[in-house]
Parts: C-alpha cells; sequence; structure tokens
C-alpha cells in the first residue's frame, strides 16, 4: 500500500491549482527504465486515486503501485525551498 502524508497531499493539490488543471485532471506519476516522472492526466479504470480536501490529486497505474509498495510519499521544505 501506497501512503500519501498530508504535506505531499497538499503539496500536490498546489501544483494542481496553479497549473489550473480541470476537475478530472491529477498528476500521474508514470514509471519507466529512468524512474517516476510526473504528469497530468485523468484517472483511469484500475487506477488508485489520492484525494486531498476532496479533490483527486494523484493516481497511480497498477505497475506504479507495485513499484511503490509499502512506500510513503512525503515532501520537505528544503535551504532551496
Amino acid at each position: 500500500m501506497v501512503t500519501v502524508t498530508d504535506a505531499a497531499g497538499a503539496y500536490m493539490a498546489q501544483l494542481v491549482a496553479h497549473v489550473d488543471a480541470q476537475e478530472d485532471r491529477a498528476i500521474r506519476l508514470i514509471f519507466d527504465e529512468h524512474g517516476f516522472a510526473p504528469k497530468m492526466d485523468q484517472a483511469r479504470e484500475g487506477d488508485t486515486a489520492f484525494p486531498y480536501s476532496g479533490r483527486t490529486v494523484l493516481v497511480l497505474d497498477t505497475l506504479a503501485m507495485q513499484v511503490m509498495a509499502n512506500q510513503t510519499l512525503d515532501v520537505h521544505q528544503t535551504e532551496d525551498g
């Protein structure tokens, strides 16, 4: 199971709002040979959706869920922002 912290949920909600995404759009993490890359996308059948404050902010497909199994997605403020 993938866990998304409140801080990560809030950050993704800000990103989605910043790009003025439509309500049916969320961040999708795509897994490829280089790791994960984010893109804006719609939820698809079989995806796992992660809501924050009543809006889906992240969607992961089956492969991403398997790769990230038992991981926690979090964000931290750095000196660089």
